[in-house]
């Protein structure tokens, strides 16, 4: 039998322990989950820019007028992107896309997480989605890679956003607690 070993610098070669468990998957955040959904679906699109028909551009354009009509939104995101991975006929990209997308709904925190980014501006997913369409149609895999890499970097944004504004909101609900808790105006009322 093979064994794994960690070189430690300054210390040594030692030999891993073969019963470690791999990292838990509740351990994924929404963070995570989307830069991997870019790098594993950037190249999801670029293959798929080889490899999809005419009726499988044909079924993406029409979850492009679902999201364009506000007509079962959610349904027609996860469509278009379950039509671009099992347009590359390739099982494991499949595989990979399938468990991904279960990972969306493994934890309260990354539901919350994707259902803010998910509703916060459906003109912007529709416009990343058209051109992830117009790249695919036109077979074009660099640009398909791009596009899908320009959808992502938003929707981690957005999630940025969203981390931002709750610490400034927690901020300001501290800092209204304390200034009730100092201020002269609230000495001056108890005493009066």
């Amino acid at each position: 039998m093979r064994e794994k070993v960690e070189v430690k610098t300054g210390s040594g070669v030692y030999v891993v322990d073969h019963q470690q468990k791999p990292v838990a998957v509740n351990n994924v955040n929404a963070f995570e989950l989307t830069q991997a959904r870019a790098l594993v679906e950037g190249e999801i699109a670029a293959l798929a820019a080889k490899t999809i028909t005419a009726e499988e551009l044909e079924k993406l354009h029409e979850t492009l007028v679902m999201m364009k009509d506000m007509q079962n939104v959610e349904e027609a995101d996860e469509l278009f992107h379950q039509i671009i991975a099992y347009s590359t006929r390739n099982g494991a990209l499949i595989n990979l896309f399938e468990n991904m997308w279960a990972l969306r709904s493994s934890s309260n925190e990354i539901i919350e997480d994707y259902n803010i980014v998910c509703n916060t501006d459906n003109n912007k997913t529709l416009a990343e989605h058209t051109a992830i369409y117009q790249a695919l149609s036109l077979h074009d895999a660099a640009e398909a890679r791009l596009a899908m890499h320009k959808h992502f970097n938003r929707l981690i944004n957005v999630l940025f956003d969203k981390l931002e504004q709750q610490a400034l909101e927690e901020v300001r609900r501290k800092n209204s607690a304390n200034r009730d808790l100092y201020s002269i105006e609230s000495l001056l009322k108890t005493k009066g």
